[in-house]
């Protein structure tokens, strides 16, 4: 997301900016000269120590930072309360860091509860992907001590990269090549398989599927797209539920092949449970650009994203049955599935570009300046 913003905002508005960000490998290298790959002791995850970061935010006029980055808040804090020369600080919020055991909970706990709401107090402005998300999460309290400094600024996704297909035949390689039925209906799922996400409620799509089984409904493939350890749970769940002969997992595909997923499914489906790790759904956003229809769990900030009844449903979060009837619709009504297809591309595309997403940007930006 924040190479997008820099991206576009150079394009769109001649703005430069520079993305700082962790080294990872040590032979990474980027041909983006606004990149820079900072050195960073210790690691710890996607996470680092990086007091090179305040070179960088010195400099800047505006900083745009990231929440959660463990390692990185901890000098542009240093900068906020002791520099002379102090920077306009953005805080885009993109989700609680929990996790429920090990010495990373204590430290989680002590972040979430002394560090982000000193972040909080000290920033300009707080973006979120969607004020629902803010008004109705754990992020509550800071949005209610701090709503004035709360602006909505949502998810982007670039339609050069998700767009549909129209030549049948891209499509039926596809199902070829994966072994997918092209006559019968095909659901998707996109996400992480790691305990990392654990929110992504994909027992309950599962379980989902056996209703529909149950109740004679046409089923092609449920199409499982990510990786990780809990890909084995979960199907090991689908063979004790006897549908593993229409469950597939598909490993991350890239963004050429995920696009064409994307198009050949009749609904996809994001089941999200808890608003802790899940605040918006770029993956639903993602396949509205493919006008495919979308069936999310009503949950905050997640809810906000397809409208219900019209570019998709909405379904209550954990309530199989509830998912299930919702999916029957979609896919035994096809005049129906067209509609909230066409339904879902219009509001990706009035809502949910990049171009959108920066010109929010901008307008919160060009407050401070």
């Amino acid at each position: 997301m924040a190479y997008n913003f820099k991206k576009y905002l150079k394009d769109l508005y001649d703005w430069d900016s520079v993305l700082v960000t962790p080294k990872y490998q040590d032979d990474y290298a980027s041909d983006d000269s606004k990149v820079r790959f900072l050195s960073a002791w210790p690691r710890f995850g996607n996470a680092g120590f990086m007091p090179a970061l305040t070179k960088y935010s010195a400099e800047a006029d505006v900083v745009i930072f990231h929440a959660p980055f463990f390692g990185a808040v901890e000098p542009l804090l240093w900068q906020l309360s002791f520099s002379k020369k102090k920077p306009k600080v953005l805080v885009y919020y993109h989700h609680d860091a929990v996790i429920d055991k090990g010495l990373k909970k204590y430290i989680f706990k002590f972040y979430n509860r002394f560090v982000y709401p000193y972040l909080f107090k000290k920033a300009d402005r707080i973006l979120c992907s969607s004020v629902d998300f803010a008004k109705n999460s754990s992020l509550t309290p800071i949005y209610n001590q701090f709503t004035d400094k709360f602006r909505e600024v949502r998810f982007g996704v670039d339609n050069k990269k998700f767009f549909p297909i129209l030549d049948q035949s891209v499509l039926n390689l596809f199902c070829e090549k994966y072994h997918l039925p092209s006559d019968k209906p095909l659901i998707s799922f996109v996400g992480g398989m790691d305990i990392s996400h654990y929110f992504k409620g994909v027992p309950v799509l599962l379980r989902a599927v056996k209703l529909l089984r149950d109740r004679g409904v046409e089923l092609g493939k449920l199409m499982l797209v990510g990786r990780g350890p809990l890909a084995k749970d979960y199907l090991k769940l689908a063979e004790e539920l006897g549908i593993d002969d229409v469950v597939t997992i598909l490993s991350k595909l890239e963004d050429q092949e995920l696009n064409i997923m994307y198009n050949v499914s009749s609904v996809n489906i994001l089941p999200s449970w808890d608003t802790k790790g899940e605040v918006f759904g770029l993956v639903s956003v993602e396949a509205m650009a493919t006008r495919t229809p979308v069936i999310t769990s009503n949950i905050a900030g997640v809810r906000t994203v397809a409208e219900d009844g019209v570019s998709g449903y909405l379904f209550e979060p954990g309530n199989e049955r509830d998912l299930a009837d919702k999916i029957e619709k979609i896919i035994s009504n096809k005049n129906l599935a067209e509609q909230m297809g066409e339904a879902a591309y219009q509001r990706m595309q009035a809502n949910f570009t990049w171009e959108k997403s920066v010109e929010s940007l901008k307008k919160v930006i060009d407050e401070l300046l």
